[in-house]
């Protein structure tokens, strides 16, 4: 057993430091797990930050040290495993040699671009509604593979899309950000971030088209579990290893999950999904 209690907490946009830094509960939090609108001012807000986090340029979440706030990033990790899982991947990944396209400009559209990148992606291009902001996000991560899309489906060859946007989550599950879902059999996999439903339109229309389809609960469960491994301290966020300072910011790594963390995983995400 663990003695905590995990619970959600809704928090207006803009005020994550002003909450972090309340007497009234702020400031007895051990940990946090961050969503949007939230992931860029976690990762400005931290003392101590993974050196992937920082790469990503957003944190899903927070551990109190001794220095402060150490930020990590477990999203990318969700949404390449869960990818990957959809698909009969032997010995390689889905990403590998593929055209990806990723459908945000936010924190999550960020770290599937890393993770994309991380799996072996020939091209990843990224679509936004404001192109500015796809720019932005392109000329942070500073990789010759990474390119703001033009047209959605062309020349995908039979690559991955990723949706990382809000549309289709409840309460409006009838939309999908692939507005036209003839482009859809473009692609070899469709994975959606949404949750809530598990099967959104766009999945549904995926799934019409041929496609394998990622759920975003599998993304949901895959980075909650490192999460908890982090909170709990299977994983020692205690002996970091510095690898550079950074603005008065520690750039670290952390070692690898203690021996048990592969049963603590399965344990987790079966616990996980039985409370969806």
């Amino acid at each position: 057993g663990v003695d905590a209690v995990y619970v959600a907490l809704e928090i207006p946009k803009g005020r994550l430091e002003e909450f972090l830094e309340s007497t009234m509960l702020g400031n007895k939090l051990s940990g946090l797990s961050v969503t949007i609108p939230h992931k860029e001012e976690a990762l400005s807000l931290a003392n101590v930050v993974h050196h992937v986090c920082a790469s990503i340029g957003a944190a899903n979440t927070l551990v109190r040290v001794d220095e402060g706030w150490y930020a990590s990033n477990t999203d990318w990790v969700g949404v390449v495993d869960s990818v990957d899982a959809s698909v009969d991947v032997a010995s390689s990944s889905a990403f590998g040699g593929a055209t990806v396209d990723v459908l945000g400009a936010g924190g999550a559209a960020k770290a599937a671009v890393y993770g994309a990148l991380e799996r072996g992606a020939q091209k990843v291009r990224v679509f936004n509604r404001t192109v500015s902001r796809a720019e932005e996000l392109v000329a942070m991560i500073k990789d010759d593979r990474v390119e703001v899309g033009i047209t959605l489906g062309d020349d995908a060859n039979g690559g991955v899309l990723l949706n990382t946007t809000s549309v289709g989550m409840v309460p409006d599950t009838e939309a999908s950000p692939v507005t036209d879902s003839s482009v859809l059999p473009s692609y070899r996999v469709v994975f959606d971030a949404v949750y809530t439903p598990r099967d959104t339109r766009l999945l549904k229309d995926a799934a019409a088209a041929g496609c394998s389809c990622a759920e975003g609960v599998d993304m949901f469960v895959s980075q909650a579990v490192l999460q908890y491994l982090k909170f709990t301290g299977k994983v020692d966020v205690g002996a970091l290893t510095t690898l550079r300072e950074q603005n008065g910011v520690q750039i670290v790594e952390e070692l690898e999950p203690a021996g048990d963390a592969k049963v603590v995983t399965d344990a987790m995400k079966a616990a996980l999904l039985s409370t969806l």
